[in-house]
C-alpha cells in the first residue's frame, strides 16, 4: 500500500509584537541575568530567549541553512552591538571610579596624600613621634649610646682621668716621650762610651792630626804656585803670557811691522779711498758722457723732419698723444674759422671725452713761436680764441726762446693759463703735461660747480698751485744748467727728484679730476 501522503500544516502570519510577562524561577538564568546590568537586562534576555527559540526549531528540525545563517548575522550583530554598550558601560564606570580616586581636586587618593603629607599630617606626626620630639624613641636610642651616660661619652670625656680615651692618650704619650727623651740624652752623654757623641769626639782626634799635616802641605804649594822665585809656578806663568800678550799687542799697532794689524788696515783703507776716487771718476766721466750724449741728441734732433716742422704742428701731435690717453679728441682747427666770422684765432681745440668729468667741454690752444708776444697780448689773443672757438678753458703755448722773460714756465690767470715749451728740450715737457692736466681740471670746475665738491675744487686748486711751484723750481734748475760742469751731480739728482715729483703730482691732478665725474658729477 502506498503511504498516505501528509499534508502540509498551514502557517498563521505572526503579530508585529507581543508582550510577555515572564515570572522567572531558574536559578541559573537568574544569575546570568543579575550579572547584566539593569539598563540593557531586557535586550540581553530577548536576545537569550531569541537564541534559545531557535535552538528549539533547530531540534524540531524546522530551521533551513539560509534563515539559520541570516538568524547567526543577526544574533550577531545583536551582540557585538551588546558588547559595545557593555564596553562603553564598563569603561564609563572605570572612569568614574579612577576619578573618584585620582581625581586632582576631590580624588579619594589626593585626599589620602593631603592628609598624609599635610602640615601635622600623619606622616609630620609619626616622624614627629620617631625622632622629632626630646623623648622620641630615636633621641632615646642615641642618648643610650652615645648620650652623657653612655659608656662612649665617658671614654671621650676630658675630665675623666681615669678610664677616660683621651687621659690613656696623654698617660701613653708622655711615656712614649719620656723613653725617647731618656735615650736621646744617652746618646749625647759622655760617660756613655757608646753614645754618638763619643764616637764623634773619638773620629774627632784620630783625625785631627792627619788633617794637620795635609792643610800645612797644602798651604805650601799654595806658597809655591804664588812665588815669582819658581819658574814653574802659575804666577811666574802668567806673567811670562802677559808680557807675551804684551809684545804681540804692540806689535799689531805698529807700522814698522809690515804685517801688523795696523798695517794692514792702513792698507786697506788706502785701497778702499782709492776705489772710492776711481768710482767717483768714473761717475764724473759717465755724467759728462750723458751731458754730450744730450747735447748730440738736440743736434740730431735739429736735423730731423720734427725740427722743421712748424711750431704749431709740434704742439698738436704732442697734445693729440696726451688726448688719446684720456680718450679725448685733439682737432687742429688752424686753418678753419671758428664762431666769429672770417676768425681763425685758435689753432688746436681738444674736446673732453665721454668718460670724463665734464663731457664736450673745450679747451682752445693758441700757440706762437714768434718774437712781440707780452703776457697781456697773449691774454686779449686767449680771449678772442675762447670766443671764437667756443671753449671753456684756454691755453697759450710759448715757444721757450721767445717766451716774455717775467713769465713763469707755467701761470694761471683764471680761465686762461700761459706756459712756455720747447720741443727740442725733453725736460720742458712736463710743463706742457701740467698745462694739459690744469685745463681738464678747469674744465671739470667750470663745467659743473656744485657747493658740496668745494672741498675736492679746492684740492684741485691746491695741486695746480704746487705743479706751479714745482715748474718755477725746475726752470730755475734748467737756468743752473750752464754751470753744469761744476754742479753736474746735484743738477742731475734734483732734476730727477722735481721731476718725478712732477709726475706724481699729475697723477694725482687726473686722478682727481676724474674722482669727481664717480662721486655724482653726472646727477
Amino acid at each position: 500500500m502506498e503511504p498516505t501522503p501528509v499534508k502540509p500544516v498551514a502557517r498563521r502570519t505572526p503579530p508585529a509584537q507581543m508582550v510577555l510577562t515572564l515570572n522567572i524561577q531558574d536559578q541559573d538564568v537568574i544569575e546570568e541575568l543579575s550579572k547584566v546590568p539593569e539598563e540593557t537586562r531586557q535586550e540581553y534576555a530577548l536576545g537569550a530567549l531569541r537564541v534559545g527559540i531557535l535552538a528549539l526549531r533547530q531540534v524540531r528540525g524546522e530551521l533551513d541553512v539560509q534563515r539559520l545563517r541570516d538568524e547567526s548575522q543577526q544574533l550577531l550583530q545583536q551582540l557585538a552591538q551588546h558588547f559595545k554598550n557593555h564596553a562603553e558601560s564598563v569603561q564609563k564606570q572605570v572612569e568614574q571610579a579612577l576619578r573618584e580616586y585620582f581625581d586632582p581636586n576631590t580624588g579619594r587618593f589626593q585626599e589620602r596624600v593631603q592628609r598624609l603629607l599635610a602640615k601635622d599630617g600623619e606622616l609630620e606626626r609619626f616622624l614627629r613621634e620617631k625622632i622629632g620630639s626630646e623623648n622620641s624613641e630615636l633621641v632615646q636610642v642615641l642618648d643610650q649610646f652615645v648620650g652623657k651616660e653612655s659608656r662612649l661619652f665617658r671614654l671621650l670625656d676630658p675630665e675623666n682621668q681615669h678610664d677616660g680615651l683621651i687621659a690613656q692618650f696623654r698617660n701613653e704619650i708622655e711615656q712614649r716621650l719620656k723613653e725617647q727623651r731618656e735615650a736621646v740624652l744617652r746618646e749625647f752623654s759622655l760617660d756613655n762610651a757608646e753614645g754618638a757623641l763619643s764616637r764623634f769626639i773619638q773620629q774627632l782626634q784620630k783625625h785631627h792630626g792627619q788633617l794637620t799635616e795635609d792643610l800645612e802641605e797644602k798651604i805650601d804649594e799654595v806658597v809655591k804656585e804664588f812665588s815669582l822665585d819658581q819658574e814653574d809656578s802659575a804666577l811666574s806663568r802668567l806673567v811670562r803670557k802677559v808680557e807675551k800678550a804684551q809684545q804681540q799687542i804692540t806689535a799689531e799697532f805698529s807700522l814698522d811691522m809690515e804685517n801688523s794689524a795696523l798695517a794692514r788696515l792702513r792698507r786697506e783703507l788706502l785701497d778702499q779711498l782709492h776705489k772710492a776716487q776711481e768710482a767717483q771718476h768714473k761717475f764724473q766721466t759717465e755724467v759728462q758722457a750723458a751731458l754730450q750724449s744730450l747735447h748730440v741728441r738736440r743736434q740730431v734732433e735739429q736735423q730731423t723732419t720734427k725740427h722743421g716742422l712748424e711750431f704749431e704742428q709740434v704742439v698738436y701731435e704732442f697734445l693729440s698723444r696726451l688726448a688719446s690717453q684720456h680718450n679725448d679728441v685733439a682737432e687742429n682747427v688752424g686753418d678753419t674759422t671758428g664762431a666769429v666770422s672770417r676768425c681763425k684765432v685758435g689753432d688746436i681745440v681738444i674736446t673732453l671725452g665721454s668718460d670724463s668729468a665734464a663731457p664736450e667741454a673745450r679747451i682752445v690752444w693758441e700757440c706762437k713761436a714768434e718774437q712781440g708776444y707780452t703776457i697781456k697780448k697773449a691774454l686779449e689773443e686767449l680771449d678772442k680764441a675762447l670766443e671764437n672757438r667756443e671753449a671753456q678753458i684756454g691755453v697759450f703755448v710759448f715757444r721757450q726762446d721767445v717766451a716774455p722773460d717775467e713769465l713763469d714756465p707755467l701761470a694761471r690767470y683764471g680761465d686762461r693759463i700761459l706756459v712756455c715749451w720747447n720741443p727740442e728740450d725733453p725736460y720742458t715737457d712736463v710743463n706742457l703735461k701740467a698745462a694739459f692736466a690744469v685745463a681738464r681740471a678747469l674744465c671739470v670746475r667750470q663745467e659743473q660747480y656744485q657747493a658740496e665738491f668745494a672741498q675736492e675744487l679746492e684740492a684741485l686748486e691746491e695741486q695746480i698751485r704746487v705743479i706751479e711751484t714745482q715748474l718755477n723750481t725746475l726752470d730755475e734748475i734748467l737756468r743752473w744748467s750752464s754751470t753744469i760742469n761744476r754742479n753736474a751731480e746735484n743738477i742731475l739728482r734734483k732734476t730727477r727728484k722735481m721731476r718725478e715729483a712732477l709726475e706724481d703730482h699729475l697723477e694725482v691732478l687726473t686722478q682727481s679730476t676724474e674722482a669727481l665725474r664717480s662721486q655724482g658729477w653726472e646727477q
